[in-house]
């Protein structure tokens, strides 16, 4: 019945029959302001706390990170900007502090496991790129969560090109790598 008793009435004619609205069209209206939040602050990065205490006497060093599986694109798409391309992924599992409780992977809770599903990732750098590429591993990999992983730091003796015979650094550079972007 309203329907049709208002049928081609105007919009502020309908308003104007309730006592209400009346009131509230002679009254400007009244700005509805939300308090101010303050701006975030930036979130500290886990690399942040991060310094190297790399022994002397060695000029490279190779880095093991054990992540979480899903995380592996986000720090192999940060090396790859950052020229550290020669590196090795293993899926591996194991246990540590995380052990019983529910693992996130893809998004979901997985029920409790006896093992955790990690992704190995082993590089072997100069020493100058040891802190780096720890700090970029460290930042694409936390999540902020227990579970996010460990990076081991170990001194390697030397390094042998298998195809060549090259040793040292010679061996260690690669064409495109981190050493040919610093130099442009």
């Amino acid at each position: 019945r309203d329907v049709v008793r208002w049928a081609g009435v105007p919009q502020r004619e309908r308003r104007l029959k309730h006592s209400n609205t009346r009131k509230a069209l002679r009254e400007p209206p009244r700005v509805f302001q939300r308090p101010r939040r303050p701006l975030p602050t930036p979130r500290t990065s886990p690399a942040d706390n991060v310094s190297l205490d790399l022994p002397s006497g060695f000029e490279f060093f190779k880095i093991e990170a054990l992540i979480r599986p899903w995380r592996l694109n986000y720090v192999v798409e940060a090396l790859d900007r950052e020229g550290i391309r020669a590196l090795t992924v293993s899926n591996v599992q194991g246990l540590g502090v995380q052990q019983g409780d529910t693992e996130r992977y893809k998004g979901q809770e997985c029920a409790e496991l006896a093992t955790v599903d990690k992704t190995k990732i082993e590089v072997v750098v100069i020493a100058s790129q040891a802190q780096d590429v720890v700090r970029i591993i460290t930042d694409s990999a936390a999540t902020g969560e227990i579970g996010d992983g460990k990076i081991f730091v170990m001194p390697i003796v030397d390094i042998i090109r298998v195809r060549t015979g090259e040793q040292g650094p010679a061996a260690e550079r690669m064409v495109g790598g981190r050493q040919d972007l610093l130099d442009k």
